[in-house]
């Protein structure tokens, strides 16, 4: 790993980046493996034995040595699965959580990384059509129109990339046939939700069929304030895909995939559990009473407690809204070679801009609230040759690139909100001193990353019942960051740092509007320059991944495997509101070192499938959201990326699924996780106290979680039936941030309006939950057509999707209360 960090020693301006990109998409003939499209009827002939690509060859689910979740299309839309988010429905090892930003962040069997920065590369990578969503914010509206869903597991960095140490969730478009085909289908709810989606598919020409699919969601206000008459929530979004397959030759075909959306809806707001001070709280003394000297507001620290998922706040006269789009166009080509070779080339440009106003401190008060803007540009290039054959021994060897751009910012200009990041009515304005004039704060970062790699995969068929296959792949990955914070460009935010380095050094500062404010401090202890600086740096990391694996099939139906793995994820720059320059230096890649046995079994004339799988992980580097002391000792502990050295995990998970009898299928999966950091990492929690994280558990990772599933059709006529169903998902309480939670109440919380009062110990504690769905309708026994009752969160379960600290509090983000509606669909 190499690391370049270069600052420059003078006030440097802030960059801003807008204007449209042109994609070229070129491409070269080659293959791709297709996978046999897999309707409802053929998944209920096979009793849910779904084709899968998930080694980029067409396998039977059940045949394929890793833990896997698949999917149908139709099942997806049974249970309400219309986003990557509604995975944790059916996977039980799967948890999301969205930031206060609106970012989500997805973990799989512990192994994930919490950073709200757009440029954040997950642990959890995502596909359409195995072309990457490089960052989770890119595939937030793709899952529509879907043959099916795989949800791998553990580290799949072989043949999906080297961010893939969690996992990944590959998308299947439905593909274009070659007659005539349509469907509709319509949902209304509560809160006004409408929705409709719809697909025409059939031939275009001789050789070519096209499929083009739509989808609008609209939904009216649902979250209402606690402190006046008014509301938010609305929903507004768009989703297309239009795909074409061309046959050029017997042996050429093309596939031309456009995507893309936009999303206008309301951010969610935050909220607020309780009130403390950013800085120092034991020195909070009120000598202003609009503004007392580091202490929170009486009127921030008085917003109501929330008593149900709806209650929240945000500071009203402003439009809490996202104005968010992604466009991509990918070409994929195969080509038949002689001697049962295959060539494969996927050549994708994905187009994403964010600008969303965010308030996260769930008050409507100015403590933590602004832009969140960012763009990210990304190119990507696969070359592969697999084998093809009934040979004993299959191949799959390639090589990618990927270059991705990324501006993100936490500055304006969005209609309607404040410049920057508004902390007018926080604390932390009085922590510098009693006279700041700081109302906002900007921040902004460009990073470039380009990847290259080269991978190979091996299957050797040793006998009829014994196989062995073992996977390398090398990457390298550069990365070019340039960030800071900024004034917004109207002088205010320069005019306070030009006092806070006066009264530091005993000379004010000269920064101008517009220019970094972050500081770099000369000397040891502080000395007389605190100079203002746009941070640059490089880093500059390779890997190797690999796999070896057996796998044994003693009799039909049964499947015994055993894989070892490592897995890589690569470094990462932060966005952070960075008062000093220390707190811009990026955490270096993380690697797990895996081991997995497991089954699947077929059973009782294929009505009993059982998979059962037992894994440990050795986690290197972990990534995490830490904290660093900064050397003026102004602003106490200040976030930035750390590596945790060592940690482990381990877990066991099962999966079963009957069908006693026609029409009936019971679903039923768990996981066990076991997570800790086994080696002394000092640190600091979210209050700025000094902790050893030695033996602390992961944040999201859930000691138990379940997921079961019970649906029953019977016909009632020739032409229709009868169907109901219910499903359930349980997690076990999980902490969100690494903390010593006896040590929570050392911190004083608010001194000013709740004298004495302490850190509940609970503080990012989420107790565990159980959510019920309900469903029941009438139906063509052919699903030509289907009329859908249903009910989500039946018990109206009131739980927390995340806690964090944010402005003057602690905040949770809620997850949807109950709702209901009907869904109408048919196919022509």
């Amino acid at each position: 790993m190499t690391i370049r960090h270069s600052i420059r020693l003078k006030v440097c301006p802030a960059l801003l980046v807008a204007g449209a990109n042109l994609a070229l998409l070129t491409t070269f003939p080659a293959y791709a493996q297709q996978a046999a499209p897999v309707s409802a009827d053929t998944e209920a002939a096979n009793n849910g034995d779904i084709v899968v690509t998930a080694q980029k060859r067409s396998e039977s689910v059940n045949s394929v040595p890793i833990s896997i979740t698949a999917l149908s299309g139709s099942v997806m839309s049974d249970r309400g699965i219309t986003s990557s988010a509604d995975l944790v429905k059916v996977v039980p090892s799967l948890n999301v959580a969205t930031t206060a930003f609106g970012l989500p962040v997805y973990t799989i069997r512990g192994i994930g990384f919490y950073e709200q920065s757009l440029a954040a590369s997950p642990t959890i990578s995502s596909y359409i059509d195995e072309v990457p969503l490089s960052y989770p914010s890119v595939g937030r509206l793709t899952a529509f129109d879907l043959e099916r869903v795989e949800v791998l597991k553990g580290p799949q960095g072989i043949l999906f990339g080297q961010n893939s140490t969690g996992g990944a969730i590959n998308q299947i478009a439905a593909k274009p046939s070659d007659e005539f085909g349509a469907g509709l289908r319509v949902t209304y709810g509560r809160f006004g939700a409408a929705e409709g989606e719809g697909y025409v598919t059939g031939p275009l020409s001789p050789g070519v069929n096209a499929r083009l699919a739509l989808r609008a969601n609209f939904g009216g206000n649902w979250q209402e304030s606690v402190t006046r008459n008014d509301s938010e929530g609305q929903r507004k979004q768009f989703a297309g895909r239009a795909i074409f397959d061309i046959k050029a030759s017997d042996n050429l075909k093309i596939r031309v995939n456009l995507n893309g959306w936009r999303d206008q809806s309301d951010s969610q707001a935050a909220q607020f559990l309780f009130s403390a001070s950013v800085a120092s709280p034991a020195s909070c003394t009120p000598t202003n009473v609009n503004y007392p000297f580091n202490c929170v507001l009486p009127a921030v620290a008085k917003t109501p407690a929330p008593t149900n998922a709806r209650d929240a706040d945000w500071n009203p006269a402003v439009e809490w809204r996202r104005n968010d789009y992604m466009y991509q166009g990918s070409v994929r080509a195969d080509l038949q070679l002689p001697a049962d070779l295959v060539a494969t080339s996927i050549t994708s440009y994905t187009r994403y801009r964010q600008r969303q106003l965010v308030d996260q401190d769930g008050t409507a008060y100015r403590t933590a609230e602004g832009p969140v803007n960012g763009d990210i540009k990304s190119f990507f290039q696969e070359l592969r040759l697999a084998s093809d054959g009934g040979s004993p021994l299959k191949f799959i060897v390639g090589a990618n690139y990927g270059r991705d751009t990324i501006y993100n910012s936490i500055r304006g200009p969005v209609d309607g909100g404040p410049p920057g990041f508004a902390i007018g009515d926080s604390s932390s304005r009085g922590a510098i001193m009693t006279q700041i004039l700081a109302l906002s704060t900007g921040t902004y970062a460009n990073s470039k990353v380009e990847t290259l790699a080269g991978f190979g995969h091996v299957t050797y068929q040793i006998s009829s019942a014994l196989s062995v296959q073992g996977g390398l792949r090398f990457t390298d990955v550069k990365t070019n960051y340039s960030g800071c914070n900024a004034d917004s460009g109207d002088g205010t935010e320069a005019a306070n740092f030009n006092l806070l380095i006066g009264r530091l050094t005993g000379t004010p500062g000269t920064i101008k509007p517009g220019e970094c404010f972050t500081l770099h401090p000369s000397g040891n202890p502080v000395g007389s320059i605190l100079t203002p600086v746009l941070v640059n740096a490089e880093l500059h990391e390779n890997n190797l991944s690999w796999r070896v694996g057996l796998d044994f099939k003693p009799a039909p139906g049964t499947l015994l495997y055993a894989n070892v793995s490592r897995g890589f994820k690569s470094g990462s720059f932060p966005l952070l509101t960075s008062t000093t320059d220390a707190q811009l230096r990026p955490a270096k890649q993380e690697s797990v070192l895996a081991y997995e046995v497991g089954g699947k079994f077929a059973l009782l004339d294929r009505k009993v499938q059982m998979n059962l799988a037992a894994f440990y992980y050795d986690y290197s580097d972990k990534q995490v959201l830490g904290r660093i002391l900064e050397s003026f000792r102004v602003f106490g502990a200040l976030s930035t990326l750390v590596n945790v050295p060592k940690s482990r995990l381990y877990g066991f998970e099962g999966q079963l699924t009957v069908r006693p009898v026609s029409g009936l299928t019971l679903d039923l999966s768990g996981t066990y996780l076991n997570s800790k950091v086994t080696k002394s990492f000092l640190n600091y929690d979210p209050f700025g106290q000094a902790i050893d994280f030695k033996d602390l558990k992961y944040p999201f990772t859930p000691k138990y979680s379940l997921v079961g599933d019970v649906s029953y059709e019977f016909p009632i006529s020739d032409r229709a039936q009868l169907f109901l169903g219910s499903g359930f998902r349980y997690q076990s309480s999980i902490v969100t941030v690494f903390a010593v939670p006896s040590l929570l109440p050392n911190v004083v919380r608010d001194p000013l309006n709740f004298p004495g009062a302490r850190v509940p110990s609970d503080a990012f504690h989420i107790p565990g939950y159980a959510v019920v769905d309900l469903r029941f309708g009438i139906a063509d026994p052919d699903r030509k057509w289907r009329a859908t009752g249903w009910v989500r969160n039946l018990g109206n379960k009131y739980y927390f999707e995340n806690k964090q600290r944010a402005g003057d509090g602690v905040v949770g983000i809620a997850g949807m209360p109950r709702t209901y509606g009907v869904t109408l669909e048919t196919k022509f």
